[in-house]
């Protein structure tokens, strides 16, 4: 064949081709879900630095016993550091609590059996490292009360400075973030995608 025909036929193949109806349903293409374990790496990398970037932050205002500085700032600050955390790495990252002390850190429905997990694992005295909802894709790593100074905001009454306190209050009229004793279970990290 010469090449004058095989250029006619490759031309007619398009060109029909081309007429064809082709119709494809919605439905035939399904993301991925999305599996936090995958990346479970990256995602203890972006709670970590969450937490450095916070606690570096609220400790620079701690000056000696006075903690003015510090409850003011984190009272109007933590909030949205976290929030540009999430930004800046890719994923929706919360801290939350069932003992909260800001009302956008409660706990969900969904949430609790994350909790009750840590809970229970902490009281056989092996805590889980992480845990996963795969109905919500929602990835979850408990957050303990791990320095003496956290205990004179969130501790009991004799261990809380009650300035302090006082300012505390008046952020948090409503507050249940106290009482408790250090390695305490404060609350969870929580680390999801697309909400």
């Amino acid at each position: 064949m010469n090449t004058m025909k095989l250029t006619f036929y490759f031309v007619l193949s398009l060109v029909l081709g081309s007429c064809v109806n082709v119709q494809y349903e919605e439905s035939e293409y399904v993301p991925e879900p999305w599996n936090p374990l995958e990346e479970q790496v990256q995602i203890d990398d972006a709670i970590l630095a969450t937490q450095q970037l916070l606690v570096g932050k609220l400790t620079s205002h701690v000056d000696g016993e006075n903690l003015d500085a510090a409850v003011h700032f984190c009272a109007k600050n933590a909030q949205t550091l976290t929030d540009s955390m999430s930004q800046v790495l890719g994923y929706n990252i919360r801290r939350i609590s069932p003992r909260n002390r800001n009302e956008n850190n409660a706990l969900s429905s969904s949430d609790e059996q994350a909790f009750a997990n840590f809970e229970k694992s902490l009281n056989s005295g092996a805590l889980s490292k992480y845990y996963v909802d795969e109905n919500s894709a929602a990835y979850y790593t408990p957050i303990l009360l791990g320095m003496p100074l956290c205990l004179q905001c969130h501790g009991k009454p004799e261990d809380r400075n009650a300035n302090a306190y006082t300012l505390i209050e008046q952020y948090y009229p409503n507050d249940k973030a106290i009482n408790y004793d250090l390695g305490a279970l404060r609350g969870m990290w929580k680390v999801t995608v697309g909400e």
